[in-house]
């Protein structure tokens, strides 16, 4: 199955001058990243970096399948495919037309679609008149502001080797956006608070899409202070059982969070008869969000944690790709759980990926782990310790002094025996975590590009889940 990808900037393809793009799309950040490493430098005479962006210049979409042949144009910004029904197949203006083969060679590349038919993609580019014409429709995988250079300099010579920037969302934030000072004086909602900022942001408050539960926020309760509109719809949405994200379009996107505990009831709604009960029982900040949101977790029953890690967010599609999927179970003081410990595992859509249903703790030796200390004394690991075989400075290549022998360790935290050179010193840690289970996931073969789905790992009724693509 073939791969296709270009990259266009102000609609022309712009590929042959660049050597690779990387694109972040990460849970703990809203806003998606690029970076544009360049194979011709003069590209970067394209963008005056003392202004600040006024439109998302870089398009990015990839592919992967069969192209299709059967295309026509006839002298117009219109290629028919009578095969085909775009429409049926979620071809949007977001897209891009990859023209792989064609009779008029300067209409070879990538084109944006302005409009789309049943069987016509209309673009912003003329075409010559031919028939049989191999082409593909490349997914839109974002627009990105073109916002700063990478700039290497030594006496001979400026270099512009790679460029950075963000997609639409980051009109909500530094620089785009300003910084808002201000309380909410009438009764409102969640939802409609965060599309009044998308709104005054310049963006389109109707392509939000929020998939929590809305609450009211009563007049006066809500102040900010020298916030970023970003920042306050972060606040306002993981006060409750959101996080934000945005969409490939730009758009924004509040997902709902998962939580270890299941199905609980996280998000309260509050009525104007609660503001004076609040208001006397607790402490407010002068400024900030002061919304109170509470969270009724179970006191008994929960003894375990659970921690699931995978080694990659993605992989390919094609029935032998793999990835690891790490369980690490502790008990509610972090220490590791007995050998033997029973750890299920599911996936939410089994059509993307195959696992094991049930494996066991067990134990882990590792070796090496870089770590920086937290004190002269006191280094943590990624795993919950069995047992340390010592802890080494960096440069120590033949391990000579061991700094934790006559030291003690709880959890993931070890208390040194002998006290380190410098209190951020870089250490070499060997030791046997415990609690440990891990799980091959093994992709199923046809998997579209871009479908993810959840990896679950349960004990009891304690869970932790990982998207997976």
């Amino acid at each position: 199955m073939r791969q296709f990808f270009n990259i266009l900037l102000d609609g022309s393809s712009i590929l042959e001058k660049i050597r690779s793009v990387r694109i972040e799309r990460r849970r703990d950040r809203a806003v998606d990243t690029f970076t544009l490493s360049l194979a011709d430098f003069s590209l970067y005479s394209q963008f005056d970096f003392g202004l600040v962006p006024t439109s998302e210049r870089l398009h990015v979409g990839t592919a992967k399948g069969t192209a299709k042949t059967d295309g026509f144009t006839s002298g117009t910004g219109v290629l028919t495919s009578s095969t085909s029904d775009f429409t049926a197949e979620g071809v949007t203006t977001d897209d891009i037309i990859e023209i792989i083969n064609s009779s008029v060679a300067a209409d070879i590349g990538g084109w944006p679609i302005t409009a789309v038919g049943t069987t016509t993609l209309t673009s912003s580019h003329t075409f010559g008149t031919a028939a049989g014409i191999e082409f593909i429709v490349l997914k839109n995988q974002g627009k990105f502001f073109v916002e700063k250079p990478d700039v290497l300099e030594d006496k001979n010579q400026i270099a512009i080797p790679s460029l950075w920037g963000r997609n639409g969302l980051a009109r909500l934030t530094d620089p785009f956006a300003a910084k808002l000072t201000k309380t909410f004086k009438n009764k409102t909602t969640f939802s409609a608070v965060v599309k009044d900022l998308v709104k005054d942001g310049g963006m389109d408050e109707t392509k939000v899409q929020i998939d929590i539960d809305d609450y009211i926020i009563p007049g006066n309760l809500l102040s900010v202070s020298n916030r970023y509109p970003l920042q306050i719809i972060i606040d306002l949405a993981t006060k409750t059982n959101g996080y934000v994200r945005s969409k490939k379009t730009g758009d924004l996107h509040i997902k709902k969070d998962i939580f270890h505990w299941g199905s609980l009831s996280i998000a309260q709604t509050l009525g104007d008869d609660e503001i004076q009960e609040m208001t006397e029982q607790v402490d407010f900040p002068e400024f900030g969000n002061r919304i109170l949101v509470r969270s009724v977790l179970p006191e008994s029953g929960q003894d375990v944690r659970v921690s699931l890690s995978l080694e990659t967010s993605c992989i390919r599609g094609d029935g032998r790709a793999r990835v690891v999927a790490q369980a690490v179970v502790t008990d509610i003081k972090g220490n590791p759980v007995p050998n033997g410990t029973l750890v299920t595992w599911t996936r939410d859509d089994a059509s993307l990926f195959s696992l094991a249903s049930k494996t066991l703790t067990g134990e882990k030796v590792v070796k090496g782990e870089g770590k920086r200390a937290s004190s002269l004394t006191t280094v943590s690991t990624d795993l919950p310790i069995i047992e340390v075989l010592g802890v080494f400075i960096k440069q120590d290549s033949r391990r000579q002094t061991d700094f934790f022998s006559g030291g003690s360790f709880v959890g993931r935290t070890i208390t040194l025996g002998t006290p380190l050179p410098f209190s951020n010193s870089e250490v070499i840690v060997d030791y046997v975590g415990g609690g440990v289970s891990t799980n091959i996931v093994q992709s199923v073969a046809g998997a579209k590009e871009g479908d993810s789905t959840f990896i679950n790992a349960f004990v009891g009724q304690v869970r932790d889940s990982k998207s997976l693509c």
